[in-house]
């Protein structure tokens, strides 16, 4: 499988509704499962708060958000 729907790939690259995400299977064994790294800190922050948002809506528990790997997406030191 490959192509993703864009709400499954948090942590993939997105181009409009898919995401560069795949899983490779042999029957029902999973054999491989990745994607193509999303690599722009700004991009994250942004899924992290409309996660945090949606997480708040629906009564969920928040998370912190991890500012060292943003930090480190970003290329500077947390």
């Amino acid at each position: 499988m490959r192509d993703f729907p864009a709400s499954q790939a948090a942590l993939a690259r997105v181009n409009g509704p898919v995401a560069a995400r795949f899983e490779a299977f042999w029957g029902a064994l999973e054999l491989a499962n990745g994607f193509h790294e999303l690599g722009d800190a700004n991009e994250q922050a942004q899924r992290f708060a409309s996660d945090a948002a949606t997480r708040s809506e629906r009564g969920r528990p928040a998370r912190d958000i991890d500012q060292r790997f943003l930090a480190a997406l970003a290329g500077r030191p947390a």
